[in-house]
């Protein structure tokens, strides 16, 4: 089928090139700052790996009904406009990342017509656009670090996607912007001021806070209890690999994803009280006692992220806060998977204690030498998903968000678990690493090994079974055929 539709451009005049140019101009009449340690990695990693999309953020949603373009644009600028970070791009200052808030830019909004597409395949066209969109790069030092796109399906059918990069940015974040756009498109179409408080600081006050407060002594002990922590671990997860690790990552991926019904979701959440735990240590606690049946691995280390927003100014701010913890867990034979509970739990409560220790700074302490092929400290992120949910919901119109596959890993496997009315898991892994089916048994693994750990937490982990009765009347099968 020959691709059929027509590009426009909602305000900027839709000259992108001459938008750069007004972004670069302004760009030498600003101030520059210090950049947060988070963005000062991300930049790093910008420097080593120019024109990757490993760190774009994208959020896709289906809007049925009349939806208002040019006041959605002036709902976007405004939210622009009350965000430094949203304005921010980066750049060297005697070898150092800065951070450099314009003082306005000029928002613009792709849009692609695909009325001319046929009817029964305008869906499909609308993801492989978006897909395309989402994994494109961003140039840091010119910006915008955002790029807003609208596909229209029909008169009131749209798909809307907003593509952040990470530098200026995190999930939290990205629930305060779809709030913000809602409050003030709802009120912009009714020729109303926002009623949104106004900011007292920035991300740049944030970004000297952190520096401030992080540095000598207090940075010193904390670091000193991380390297404690953290001594004698193995920092390489020994996964059995589908394909050879290349030399350089290449952050192609997929996902995978099942869900567990509600007697699960019970059954977690009361070993989870009795363990005087949580629904993240009891998950955890399953995924990595995974990881050991796969590895067999004494020690196992375990990437999560924590929001970081200590303090109440920080918390409707729009900026790169969260912060990544290491977790790990040491493994025996008589190891039981109560005993593991525990120990993730108390692992926990010890992180949680040292969370503000970036793990920029563990990094440059314990991993000195930069590998292009693998992630530094560990492979493999686990992620409990209790962020509030990105609701975006605009009187008059249906918005439901939008499932679509970026094609994307940042690691070689990250496993994200939220509830709802069940219990669900995502894996998302390198596709140059891993077979689907074999990311497909893993699911199934993780499920059999869960649901036998909750049946009898003290049984031994080395006894809980991976494999279902089918899967083992496989092996038997291959076994017999094999003799």
């Amino acid at each position: 089928m020959s691709r059929i539709y027509r590009n426009y451009s909602i305000g900027g005049g839709g000259d992108f090139e001459q938008d750069k140019r007004v972004f670069g101009r302004k760009r030498m009449r600003q101030s520059a700052f210090p950049a947060s340690f988070a963005q000062q990695r991300l930049w790093f990693l910008d420097q080593l790996e120019p024109g990757t999309a490993a760190y774009n953020l994208a959020r896709a949603f289906r809007i049925l009904g009349p939806l208002d373009v040019p006041v959605f644009r002036q709902a976007l600028q405004a939210v622009v406009q009350r965000h430094a970070s949203l304005r921010t791009v980066f750049d060297s200052v005697n070898g150092e990342c800065q951070q450099v808030v314009l003082s306005d830019s000029n928002v613009d909004i792709a849009l692609k017509v695909l009325t001319d597409v046929p009817h029964n395949a305008r869906d499909g066209e609308a993801l492989r656009i978006i897909g395309e969109e989402a994994r494109k790069p961003f140039d840091l030092s010119e910006g915008p670090l955002f790029r807003c796109l609208l596909v229209r399906l029909g008169e009131e059918k749209h798909i809307l996607l907003l593509v952040l990069h990470h530098i200026i940015t995190d999930g939290w974040s990205i629930s305060i912007l779809f709030k913000e756009l809602t409050t003030c498109y709802s009120s912009f179409l009714r020729n109303e001021a926002t009623t949104l408080p106004e900011l007292t600081i920035q991300y740049t006050d944030y970004a000297q806070w952190q520096r401030e407060c992080l540095n000598g002594e207090i940075l010193t002990k904390q670091l000193e209890h991380w390297k404690n922590r953290l001594a004698s671990a193995q920092s390489v997860l020994n996964l059995s690999l589908d394909h050879p690790r290349p030399p350089v990552a290449g952050w192609r991926g997929a996902t995978e994803e099942i869900c567990l019904d509600a007697t699960t979701l019970m059954a977690l959440k009361s070993l989870a009280k009795a363990e005087s735990s949580t629904l993240f240590m009891v998950s955890l606690a399953a995924f990595q006692a995974l990881l050991w049946r796969y590895t067999n691995q004494e020690s196992i280390l375990v990437g999560t992220p924590v929001a970081a927003r200590n303090e109440i100014e920080f918390e409707n701010m729009v900026g790169l806060f969260v912060n990544t913890l290491v977790f790990r867990s040491d493994f025996s034979s008589k190891l039981t998977f109560r005993d593991l509970v525990r120990q993730v739990r108390a692992i926990a409560l010890d992180a949680y204690m040292h969370q503000d220790v970036p793990f920029e700074k563990l990094v440059e302490a314990l991993v000195p030498q930069r590998s292009l092929d693998t992630h530094p400290l560990f492979q493999v992120m686990f992620t409990f998903q209790n962020i509030p949910k990105q609701v975006f919901e605009i009187p008059g119109l249906s918005i439901k968000e939008v499932a679509f596959e970026a094609g994307i890993a940042k690691f070689d496997l990250s496993a994200e678990v939220w509830e709802d009315d069940n219990f669900h898991c995502q894996f998302e892994y390198s596709t140059d690493l891993f077979e689907r089916s074999t990311i497909v048994r893993m699911l199934d693994h993780f499920e059999n090994l869960l649901h036998a750990a909750l049946q009898n937490p003290d049984r031994r982990l080395s006894e809980l079974p991976l494999m279902n009765d089918r899967e083992r009347a496989l092996v038997l099968l291959e076994e017999s055929n094999d003799r």
